[in-house]
């Protein structure tokens, strides 16, 4: 994991660190979407149930980013 993010945020060209981004901030918003429909376990709970709250912090436009 440290491999990557270190390449991601170092190494990769800023455009493709710009959509790297926005395609985490959907499947953001999509985990936060498990949390009314119970579609999720305890294998993924942590990640549904903090997207919740990051979702709840950011509108939904603030996470759509621009593609330069």
């Amino acid at each position: 994991m440290e491999e990557f993010v270190g390449y991601i945020t170092n190494y990769s060209h800023r455009t493709l660190q710009q959509k790297i981004f926005g395609i985490f901030c959907s499947c953001i918003q999509a985990w936060a979407k498990c949390v009314p429909t119970g579609y999720f376990d305890l294998r993924n709970e942590a990640t549904v149930k903090l997207c919740e709250k990051i979702t709840k912090k950011f509108d939904k436009y603030d996470m759509a980013l621009p593609y330069v």
